[in-house]
């Protein structure tokens, strides 16, 4: 007949304490619970180490990926005509807006911005103006500049599209601007 060994479960090393470890039965029950709580703590350590690694991977290169997308104006650079319309002191004004980027750094552009009223012939003389770009979460660039008598405030879609509205600071004026790059 053999001899059934009689199998204990594997303790935790929170459970230690409640256990018996005189003779060589406890010698092996202290040692198959430590064997247990070293390989549980590995476990995390690797896990812990493997999600680190995961998150600096993520979080430098990441912003790596997209630099040029979120700090480059050069996507500005050319000349850019379309509608405009909004309020001068009480009145309802239409027209035209022409922004002509010629210098771009990083995420800076500088340029000219003329207008025409509509039914106008000539376009205006041509005011220097300055805009900085980022990308929104969307992919969009949000687009903020400055002239000598206003600010500009708006995006440029990756499709090509761009809208801002400008508000003047010496007088009571307010446009939107619908342009497209020529």
């Amino acid at each position: 007949m053999q001899k059934v060994q009689k199998k204990f479960p594997t303790p935790t090393l929170w459970s230690l304490g409640s256990l018996n470890y005189s003779g060589a039965r406890g010698v092996h029950r202290l040692a198959a619970a430590l064997r247990g709580e070293i390989m549980r703590i590995r476990f995390t350590l690797r896990a812990i180490a493997m999600t680190t690694i995961a998150l600096f991977v993520v979080g430098f290169l990441s912003p790596v990926a997209h630099a040029d997308q979120t700090n480059s104006a050069a996507a500005l650079k050319g000349t850019w005509t379309g509608p405009s319309s909004g309020y001068e002191d009480s009145t309802y004004t239409t027209g035209f807006e022409k922004i002509v980027i010629t210098k771009v750094k990083g995420s800076s552009a500088r340029g000219t911005w003329q207008y025409k009223a509509s039914g106008a012939a000539k376009w205006s003389s041509p005011k220097p103006s300055t805009f900085t770009v980022f990308a929104d979460s969307d992919g969009d660039y949000i687009v903020n500049g400055v002239d000598s008598t206003g600010t500009y405030f708006g995006h440029l879609t990756p499709g090509g599209a761009w809208t801002l509205t400008y508000q003047s600071t010496d007088r009571l004026l307010s446009l939107r601007f619908d342009l497209k790059k020529k």
